[in-house]
């Protein structure tokens, strides 16, 4: 995140696995060609190359992002230092608990796919995450605020949110389309809804 760890990640980024992919593969260069995504903390990674480096990254897809303090702060005493972002292209998106419709405590999908992991189609146990069923909704505060500082600042984004879904790879797999047809998709081409087990 916005930490020491987190400065150091997107400078590695930034000096170190930009130009190396660049170099080894035919790339358009230039912010407005690269973008990043992440989840959770990851998402807050996204954004931060946005914000701290738009020489660099163009765009950014914050799936269930953990905004942190330092950030939410830096956000909102930025003024006219947020036009850094303006022609950026940023989605944030989220699930959690919206109305009469929660996130269920545990969801059958997570561990279907467990058991297929666990029965050959890959050993890697580690690869179980049923996720947290409270975290989107706890972390919906921390959003909630980055989107009323992106739209006070001008700044445009694109925002989705997924009632009852769950902190995971799966959910996150499930709304994938979203955030890539944002980034990359033409204007006409139409969102669809992914189920995976």
């Amino acid at each position: 995140g916005d930490s020491w760890w987190g400065e150091a990640y997107l400078e590695a980024v930034a000096s170190h696995t930009v130009p190396e992919v660049d170099a080894l593969f035919r790339t358009l260069k230039g912010p407005e060609h690269r973008a990043q995504m992440g989840t959770s903390l990851g998402g807050q990674m996204a954004f931060m190359s946005v914000w701290r480096r738009p020489d660099l990254f163009g765009a950014a897809a914050c799936l269930s992002p953990a905004f942190q303090t330092a950030l939410l702060a830096d956000v909102a005493r930025s003024g006219p230092d947020a036009r850094r972002l303006k022609g950026a292209s940023i989605y944030l998106d989220n699930g959690g608990d919206v109305g009469d419709t929660t996130v269920p405590l545990a969801e059958m999908a997570d561990f279907v796919s467990a058991a297929a992991l666990a029965t050959g189609l890959d050993s890697r146990m580690e690869r179980l995450n049923p996720g947290y069923f409270w975290l989107d909704t706890w972390l919906q505060p921390g959003l909630n605020l980055m989107r009323g500082l992106l739209s006070f600042h001008g700044v445009e984004f694109k925002y989705h949110r997924e009632p009852g879904a769950r902190h995971n790879e799966r959910a996150w797999g499930e709304r994938i389309d979203r955030p890539l047809l944002h980034l990359y998709g033409k204007p006409e081409m139409p969102s669809r809804h992914l189920k995976w087990l």
